[in-house]
């Protein structure tokens, strides 16, 4: 997969969160954009899109405090990524999705209580703060 970031910390992120996840060699390309929330009256911290030939782009709020909120959100996405790049999670119509095989509704108001229990985002919650940290980690050595 090709990684194209803003900076070079965020290349580096994304680029050791996909090989974790285990998509690093899968084909695509992959955009990390930087927005501001106010700016594109926005209450997301990050968001992807994926399109189906295999190009995505994940988009973080510059307004995230501190620094290392942007990573672990960044590991959220790249979490989504390896959803859609694996065939685990699939656009549908409208606000549904294709979650392994079972349409299933999108719930992306986070004031909603599927949004919480939906599986795509139980487990981009659960492994976001733990990949963050091995890559952490990894950086100490």
């Amino acid at each position: 997969m090709k990684i194209i970031a803003e900076t070079v910390e965020l290349l580096e992120a994304a680029e050791y969160y996909a090989k974790a996840l285990g998509i690093a060699n899968l084909p695509g390309e992959l955009d990390i954009c930087l927005f501001s929330k106010t700016e594109e009256d926005k209450t997301a911290s990050g968001e992807i899109d994926y399109f189906s030939d295999g190009e995505a782009v994940i988009y973080l709020a510059i307004e995230l405090e501190p620094q290392e909120d942007i990573f672990e959100i960044l590991a959220h996405e790249m979490v989504h990524l390896k959803q859609y790049m694996t065939g685990e999670l699939k656009p549908f119509i409208l606000d549904h999705v294709i979650w392994n095989g079972t349409v299933m509704r999108i719930y992306s108001n986070p004031r909603e209580w599927g949004y919480w229990n939906s599986p795509w985002e139980l487990e981009a919650f659960g492994r976001q703060q733990g990949l963050n940290y091995m890559r952490q980690v990894k950086n100490v050595d």
